[in-house]
């Protein structure tokens, strides 16, 4: 990636949708995001090689944000994802119309030997959960890894899982390591590491569309298991966010990403530096971004994502929302 500059400093993204077979049609609903197919997952911003976001609008419309970020080089991203030699997030939302699977994802050490990619640490924003949702976050008591197995092989993992009875508003920093799935009825914003590996632990029976059973990846899931992690995360439990009277309400502070909830009454201005670039994910609202050292305007609504170069600037958002800032 090249050393640039930028005429259009706030991109917005066009999604590409994942038609997993736990998907349903509460993205479209909600958000007006356009398929043909239920959609599982939409990847509002990514660089990752199995599905990258494009531009949506403006100069750069209908390129690769791959090839947005070697057009504006390296300085867009900022000087804290120098470290990285790739993309370092992915953004994505989730419809679980159906249960995911029983999963866990690998650290950086054991994707980077065993895959050769980042692993995956990531957070969930609930954006909605049908009444009595839940998810499943780490284990409720602690195990030995022979127990842990034995479980598996025996179909009594559940009896071990942590439940997590969600609502609209709640987070959780699910760490690599974190035995892990998501409840059937609850619509998330997961805020990721750039990458895509996932070991399933348990598909409950579910075969794929060629009538298939369903991958799994035991043995790669249980050496990619922390144990203690699992029963010391799952004590925390999500975090909630605050009510109205407070603006800005800081959700997930990790070397990985920072996730900041806005609740925006009238005008919120949003600071960018040079240490990292902005991801803007919309929630709830409408109305419009305006950048000062440009003057461009960018109307938004909910469900849409910008991406902000780094920089010395400010970005105003116009109009009663929610969204989720993300920097490195």
């Amino acid at each position: 990636m090249r050393e640039s500059g930028c005429k259009e400093p706030v991109i917005k993204l066009k999604p590409l949708y994942k038609d997993y077979l736990w998907g349903g049609n509460n993205l479209k609903a909600m958000f007006g995001k356009e398929s043909s197919r239920d959609i599982a997952e939409s990847w509002e911003l990514s660089a990752h090689s199995e599905g990258v976001s494009k531009i949506a609008d403006g100069e750069y419309a209908g390129k690769d944000f791959t090839e947005y970020l070697d057009i504006v080089g390296r300085s867009a991203l900022g000087t804290n994802v120098y470290r990285y030699e790739k993309f370092p997030i992915l953004i994505k939302f989730i419809d679980a119309a159906k249960l995911l699977s029983i999963q866990v994802h690998p650290d950086d050490l054991y994707a980077l030997q065993v895959e050769g990619e980042y692993g995956k640490n990531e957070m969930w924003y609930v954006v909605d959960a049908q009444p009595g949702a839940y998810l499943y976050y780490g284990l409720s008591r602690p195990v030995t890894k022979q127990e842990l197995k034995e479980r598996i092989e025996n179909n009594t993992l559940k009896e071990i899982l942590n439940k997590v009875p969600v609502q609209p508003g709640d987070a959780l920093f699910v760490k690599a390591g974190i035995i892990h799935a998501i409840g059937k009825g609850v619509i998330i914003c997961e805020i990721q590491q750039n990458s895509n590996l996932t070991y399933r632990i348990d598909d409950y029976g579910r075969t794929d569309k060629n009538g298939e059973p369903r991958e799994l990846h035991i043995d790669k899931a249980l050496e990619s298991t922390d144990i203690d992690l699992n029963v010391t995360l799952a004590k925390i439990g999500p975090t909630k966010s605050s009510g109205r009277e407070k603006k800005e309400n800081r959700l997930v502070e990790s070397i990985y990403f920072t996730v900041d909830l806005i609740k925006n009454e009238d005008v919120f201005e949003v600071p960018v530096s040079k240490a990292s670039f902005v991801a803007m994910v919309f929630i709830k609202g409408e109305g419009i971004l305006k950048t000062g050292d440009t003057g461009a305007e960018h109307a938004f609504k909910a469900g849409d994502t910008f991406f902000v170069n780094a920089g010395e600037r400010i970005v105003s958002v116009e109009g009663k929302s929610e969204f989720l800032t993300v920097r490195i």
